[in-house]
């Protein structure tokens, strides 16, 4: 049976790893001056940096389905246990599954930050991404030991950056992209397929596809052949042929995509320096309190000094009841008194218990303008943040702006729709228009006047009628 042990002895590690990989991001941004062994340790950093991530998740991968392995047959021996070790066993598996997603999740922030530097003038790319599911383990077995040790042995062809997918969350058609960084754009997006010859030898073949024949030659420039086994590589089931080719095919939708037919610019200041200076205020033992725009109340407090898998493992701080006792008082400040539409929405802005995906449009928390010891504050749970919404001065706005805001029977959140003539200018609902002020830290204002906006196109006639519209936020 795995035990807390094994759960706080693989998260120690992989703490160590990510804390290798967050330095070299905190290296990489920082203004000061760098000397020649600041350079040469910043260049070994960053070629080192998707090894090291990507061997971590796949450890931790591998922890979580050995936790749901075990949570089966616990359940395919339920006649044989007594109710109570079944329910406090699987309860127990629950927990220690949370906590290594919280570590996964961790991860792939770092993973996207990297990620980011070489995507972030190419987010064209990102739209096809974002429509197909994401993967938030490694993949099992053999597939997912083949693309850590593609990784690890192939950092650049023909002087292109190898970006593998894995350790982010946004990537999600392909298994790697080939950067040409001078350019900076995306060449080519590759699949890898991974089987094994022989005890402890794989073979690992990759299918690309790029825009042109021009943007794939690189591959003739540089080749990789391991001679130290003269051994043909077997064919591949024909399960997975079939898997590849559509696979592959998907790929090239993203170099297929043309991009947005219509933009407008949002000039903003989101609430991030009121972020960073609450983020200084905060100290063990307490809870501090502030109230950012209209509608948005942050609470949050210092955790003590102690190991990654101490804070995951958690529990509530001592007397945190009455610490939390000004909570009322300050709720009272976001209730909207001339609204019957308030409504108190809860979260963290770094939720262990939710897995992280990266909002559509939305930067990473690497590329906010925080200083880097508050970025790892939060990154490392050095602080508890928590927030308290309530929509309803979102709502208001949205009613003074010409929408129609109802609230759903039955359900949380509104359904809004604009009616323009005989055209219905509908939103599918407001949670994404939420999600960027409790945790992009958009004013509502803004969110208001980006709705406007598409209303705006739809009345001018730039989309038609019966047509979807996709919201392409980019920042």
């Amino acid at each position: 049976m795995i035990s807390r042990a094994d759960i706080t002895s693989v998260i120690d590690e992989a703490e160590g790893s990510f804390r290798e990989c967050w330095n070299t991001l905190s290296l990489l941004g920082s203004k000061d001056s760098r000397d020649g062994q600041k350079d040469a340790d910043l260049s070994k950093g960053l070629f080192d940096f998707q090894p090291t991530l990507a061997r971590t998740l796949y450890d931790l991968s591998e922890m979580y389905r050995k936790l749901h392995q075990e949570k089966r047959g616990i359940i395919a021996r339920k006649a044989e246990l007594t109710p109570e070790w079944f329910r406090h066993r699987l309860a127990l598996l629950s927990e220690y599954q949370g906590v290594i997603r919280a570590a996964i999740s961790l991860g792939k922030r770092l993973g996207d930050a990297f990620a980011w530097i070489f995507y972030v003038s190419t987010q064209d790319h990102l739209l096809e991404h974002g429509d197909h599911q994401r993967q938030f383990l490694l993949p099992p077995g053999v597939g997912g030991l083949g693309e850590v040790t593609f990784i690890e042995g192939v950092r650049a062809v023909g002087g292109h950056l190898v970006l593998y997918h894995g350790i982010t969350s946004f990537l999600r058609v392909g298994d790697v992209s080939y950067i040409n960084v001078k350019e900076r754009k995306v060449a080519a997006i590759g699949e890898l397929k991974t089987t094994e010859v022989a005890n402890g030898l794989l073979n690992i073949r990759l299918h690309a596809v790029g825009s042109s024949e021009e943007d794939l030659s690189f591959f003739a420039e540089d080749t990789h052949h391991d001679t130290k086994e003269d051994i043909a590589p077997p064919s591949l089931p024909q399960e997975m042929k079939s898997r590849l080719a559509k696979q592959v095919a998907s790929m090239g939708d993203v170099f297929e995509f043309s991009g947005p037919e219509g933009s407008m610019e949002l000039h903003h200041d989101p609430h991030i320096e009121e972020l960073g200076e609450f983020c200084q205020e905060l100290k063990p033992s307490t809870y501090a309190y502030r109230r950012i725009g209209d509608g948005l109340l942050l609470f949050g407090t210092r955790t003590a000094r102690r190991s990654l898998s101490s804070k995951l493992f958690g529990g509530a701080p001592p007397r945190w009841t009455e610490k939390l006792q000004d909570l009322v008082h300050e709720v009272q400040g976001i209730m909207n008194q001339e609204s019957s539409d308030n409504k108190i929405l809860i979260g963290a802005l770094n939720d262990p218990d939710i897995e992280h995906r990266l909002a559509p449009g939305m930067a990473p928390i690497y590329f906010w303008p925080l200083d880097a010891a508050t970025i790892g504050d939060i990154l490392f749970h050095e602080v508890e943040i928590h927030y308290l919404y309530n929509p309803a001065h979102l709502v208001a706005k949205l009613r003074r702006a010409g929408f129609e805001v109802m609230p759903i029977p039955g359900r949380r959140g509104f359904k809004v729709e604009k009616r323009i003539g005989d055209t219905i200018f509908r939103l599918e609902g407001l949670d994404y228009y939420t999600h960027l002020v409790t945790h992009e830290f958009w004013d509502e204002d803004v969110v208001v006047e980006a709705l406007c906006g598409a209303a705006r196109s739809v009345e001018q006639g730039d989309i038609p009628p019966n047509a979807k519209i996709r919201m392409d936020f980019r920042q």
